[in-house]
């Protein structure tokens, strides 16, 4: 999920604040702005939710490197009872 905020300073826009989310995760990244002014509110609201998009799809695409077992938490724990 993406959430995009933007905002009016004199007669241009700019995004005040982007925030990628995933919905068993919770947030991916911090709110943070954008630089960059536009001329109206439906090209910052665009040029958020493209940057969105693009970070989103390199996360996907992205290649994780396999973690070592010993790096990996400790497997189920049993507790005898006595």
């Amino acid at each position: 999920m993406f959430r995009v905020w933007c905002t009016n300073r004199a007669d241009s826009w700019f995004v005040s604040g982007v925030e990628i989310r995933h919905r068993s995760i919770g947030q991916l990244f911090p709110k943070r702005s954008l630089p960059g002014l536009y001329d109206s509110k439906p090209l910052a609201l665009a040029r958020g939710i493209h940057w969105c998009e693009c970070v989103a799809h390199q996360l996907l695409e992205a290649e994780v490197p396999e973690v070592p077992s010993d790096l990996l938490p400790p497997g189920r724990i049993v507790r005898e009872l006595r």
